[in-house]
């Protein structure tokens, strides 16, 4: 195990922490994750590599696909999430005919840009923030704030 591969884990289990699952170091571990302590050295590409009880505590903790995370540090290759069960999936065409009615709405109130896109590095599809933020906004100025 290369050192670099190790430090270059720690920073996808870092990112995929802190940025995707919006976990503190404590609060990772109250979630069933590896101790603050080991999970702060995993980060730091620190030793001792990662045993098969951390790692499986990693990919829950994470929302990694099971038996994955050996993987992703032995070949220095991307984290593997899960697919979300308790989100609903769309077909294209089910995304298309989403995006159309999107359309309408947008001309109705004015709002410019693109929707729905190809989520970026997978296979999902997401509405864009700045869409949202303008038909909140204008939701909000024609109808006012009601609640």
């Amino acid at each position: 195990m290369s050192q670099e591969y190790l430090t270059n884990f720690g920073r996808r289990v870092h990112a995929a922490r802190k940025f995707v699952r919006d976990l503190s170091l404590d609060a990772a571990y109250a979630a069933g994750g590896p101790s603050r302590d080991r999970l702060n050295r995993i980060e730091k590409g620190r030793g001792p590599v990662p045993n098969d009880e951390v790692l499986a505590k990693l990919e829950n903790v994470l929302g990694l696909q099971p038996g994955t995370a050996r993987p992703a540090l032995l070949n220095d290759t991307e984290l593997v999430f899960a697919a979300k069960s308790d989100e609903p999936t769309y077909t294209e065409a089910e995304v298309r005919r989403r995006d159309a009615i999107l359309a309408v709405l947008r001309d109705d109130l004015g709002i410019s840009g693109a929707a729905i896109r190809k989520e970026q590095g997978g296979d999902g599809f997401v509405i864009a923030q700045d869409v949202i933020d303008q038909i909140v906004d204008r939701v909000k100025a024609r109808f006012g704030s009601q609640g």
